[in-house]
């Protein structure tokens, strides 16, 4: 299609909502162009293995508002990681929609204390869709968590995929986060969506020539066919009214994941022009 662009940022750009990007007329790129991302133009030809059944939905965590790091122990700066009371409904109206779209196929949801990082690493493989709606971090490279050491202590290399990933338990849980470099050896191939709900999950070390570092090609890595994730800090409510309006489209009217995502966001525009706002950190940042 003419309107249709084929995006594969590198560097700096990889960080760039081009959907929020002001065009001369006043509009958006969103209103004019659909869009879709690809890490490497292979992604355009590759052919995809069958697709899984049955849905993961990750969100309602009491994360208790405790400081966390990385991983317990990091000299990483802590972070304060409060609940997010939107994400119980979310996973709720997903779950609706996904049972009548899908009748026989088994949804696994996990929240509270049942969403460690080990019970969502085992419940994903297999499945058609997996929603995360969590907390995600993406932290800078002087975080010495992604630095291996040998016996006498010498910092001996660095792994930057260890530098991103999501907070799928309560902050103190030891078996709390979910970082890039794992998903990577997780085996998703025939997961149809992966959507992280959550804080700038689209974000990662930057290379030139390889992309984001981070739970893009993390999921990448492990065979997932599509991934939505947010580019930027994303406010709960906000979320919660734009992934209802996605899933309407991705499940109720079965339109292709970035079709029902550019939709959503539309609606969102829409909505903000008619109450005199102009304000798309509310609805651009998921790509």
């Amino acid at each position: 299609h003419r309107d249709t662009l084929i995006l594969s940022p590198d560097g700096p750009l990889s960080a760039l909502s081009f959907a929020a990007l002001p065009m001369a007329d006043g509009r958006w790129f969103l209103e004019r162009y659909r869009m879709r991302y690809v890490d490497a133009a292979v992604e355009l030809v590759r052919e995809l293995p069958a697709v899984g059944r049955g849905a993961v939905l990750v969100g309602g965590v009491s994360y208790g508002g405790a400081a966390s790091t990385l991983r317990p122990g990091s000299p990483c700066s802590p972070l304060d990681y409060a609940d997010l009371p939107g994400t119980v409904g979310e996973i709720v109206s997903i779950e609706a929609l996904y049972r009548k779209r899908f009748k026989r196929e088994v949804i696994q949801r996990l929240s509270e204390g049942d969403a460690t990082e080990s019970a969502v690493v085992a419940a994903m493989p297999g499945r058609r869709l997996i929603h995360l709606a969590t907390h995600g971090f993406f932290a800078s490279e002087d975080c010495q968590s992604a630095l291996g050491s040998d016996q006498a202590g010498d910092i001996v290399g660095f792994n930057p995929m260890a530098l991103s990933g999501i907070i799928v338990a309560p902050a103190a849980d030891s078996d709390a986060v979910l970082t890039a470099e794992e998903l990577a050896s997780v085996d998703l191939r025939g997961v149809e969506l992966v959507v992280l709900s959550a804080c700038e999950t689209g974000l990662g070390t930057v290379r030139s020539g390889e992309g984001v570092l981070g739970l893009r090609r993390g999921f990448s890595m492990a065979g997932a066919q599509t991934l939505i994730m947010s580019l930027w800090t994303v406010d709960d409510a906000a979320t919660q009214q734009l992934m209802a309006r996605f899933y309407d489209g991705y499940l109720k009217k079965q339109l292709s994941a970035a079709d029902a995502m550019r939709g959503a966001q539309l609606g969102m525009l829409v909505d903000d022009r008619e109450a005199g706002r102009v304000r798309p950190q509310s609805w651009a940042a998921f790509v």
